[in-house]
């Protein structure tokens, strides 16, 4: 159950800020993964490893991709999983690192778009180095957030590992996210 409470199908009609608080509201307070194999889910949503489910840690990829699945009621695949939380295999299919959008775009619920749109919601996947064909390098890191972009501002849900914290609610600018090597950007629809 995504939203304690409340029926699947009243989740499903809640507007699209709801549904994703309601989603995320259960990741608040969990620790930061540093590595992957440590990562667990608060619920179970799409095709989320059930392996997975229970625990208290969380990285941002995975973060995403479980409210993402929670969000929208689709026939998630496991490839679907593995793009949404950039796999390396993904990464060696879409070497630009752009497959968490791609995954979106299958589904048609998002749109890839050049710069945030105001008054929506929207999937950020960026790398912070690329090589020189372009391609997102893996080691240079990466982070996957949630951004809900108002006039100049973004107000983000994302899981960090800066300052300890884990999954928070925070505020930045574009501009936070126009300097870095890769920037993908998805309009996420209602």
């Amino acid at each position: 159950m995504i939203a304690p409470g409340l029926t699947d199908s009243e989740y499903a009609a809640l507007p699209l800020s709801a549904r994703i608080y309601a989603a995320a509201a259960r990741f608040l307070g969990m620790r930061y993964a540093t590595r992957d194999s440590d990562v667990r889910y608060p619920y179970h949503a799409g095709t989320l490893p059930e392996s997975r489910v229970g625990g208290d840690r969380v990285n941002c990829s995975p973060m995403t991709t479980a409210i993402l699945m929670a969000v929208y009621d689709k026939p998630w695949t496991p490839d679907d999983y593995g793009d949404l939380v950039v796999f390396a295999e993904s990464l060696q299919r879409y070497p630009k690192g752009d497959s968490p959008i791609r995954a979106l775009e299958r589904y048609e619920i998002a749109q890839r778009i050049p710069a945030f749109t105001s008054g929506d919601w929207h999937l950020v996947q960026y790398w912070n180095r690329r090589d020189a064909n372009g391609h997102a390098v893996a080691a240079g890191g990466g982070h996957s957030v949630l951004v809900y972009f108002e006039g100049s501002d973004c107000w983000t849900l994302e899981a960090t590992s800066k300052g300890g914290i884990g999954p928070k609610f925070s505020a930045k600018k574009p501009r936070d996210f126009t300097r870095k090597a890769l920037l993908h950007i998805a309009r996420l629809w209602p």
